[in-house]
């Protein structure tokens, strides 16, 4: 496993070219890349707006143009509850199962 700090903010980059660099940076590796994110008190960041970001929008979604990227995570520890949001690529070069996701919440 290999953590790294993700830092999403307006004025360094935004949050789909912060998801492609690591997914470009770790794939080298050649195994499963999970990234989890975790939204900041202060951003205005949606699950809703992720999930575009990999499975719809900007040409076809990260998933499609980068199939190294196993999955993403995105938790949202500030709200009421705290929720955590899952994604897995379907079509990843080393795909993960939503089992092993699902068991990763607490």
């Amino acid at each position: 496993m290999v953590t790294e700090d993700v830092h999403f903010s307006p004025l360094t980059s935004s949050i789909e070219d912060n998801l492609a660099t690591k997914t470009k940076k770790y794939s080298v590796l050649g195994l499963p890349i999970i990234i989890a994110g975790v939204r900041h008190y202060h951003s205005d960041a949606t699950p809703e707006e992720i999930e575009d970001l990999l499975l719809r929008g900007h040409s076809g979604g990260l998933f499609n143009r980068y199939p190294e990227l196993s999955a993403v995570i995105w938790a949202e520890p500030f709200q009421q509850p705290p929720s955590m949001q899952t994604w897995c690529n379907s079509n990843a070069t080393h795909p993960v199962s939503a089992t092993f996701l699902d068991d990763l919440r607490l």
